[in-house]
């Protein structure tokens, strides 16, 4: 789609995660200053480096990511200002709640 003119020229399916993915991405481009992004998608298990460009550039974004894993209902938070910056493609939950600390929630068995 034409940003200037939103004329549509071609038209294609977008797979879930990539549709995931961008809604992500524009969650933390669109957060408020000093604001905070809690991701809670039961399909999402990784940041792509795509998002983590987006927390690039905005280092005052906040990222809370709670997921649940056999049974077991985690929590991680990216502080703002602190993204990875390794450049990897893609960046695992457990990689990253191994850098930013784990909280550990409640036990949902």
């Amino acid at each position: 789609m034409c940003e200037g003119c939103g004329q549509i020229e071609a038209k294609q399916p977008i797979s879930l995660y990539n549709n995931i993915v961008y809604n992500v991405r524009n969650d933390i481009k669109n957060a408020p200053a000093n604001g905070t992004v809690t991701i809670e998608d039961k399909l999402l298990r990784c940041f792509s480096n795509e998002m983590v460009e987006e927390l690039l550039a905005r280092p005052d974004v906040t990222v809370v990511v709670k997921f649940i894993d056999k049974g077991v209902n985690y929590s991680f938070t990216i502080p703002a200002g602190k993204a990875p910056t390794d450049g990897q493609e893609w960046y695992g939950y457990y990689y990253l709640g191994s850098v930013y600390g784990w909280t550990l929630i409640e036990n949902v068995m």
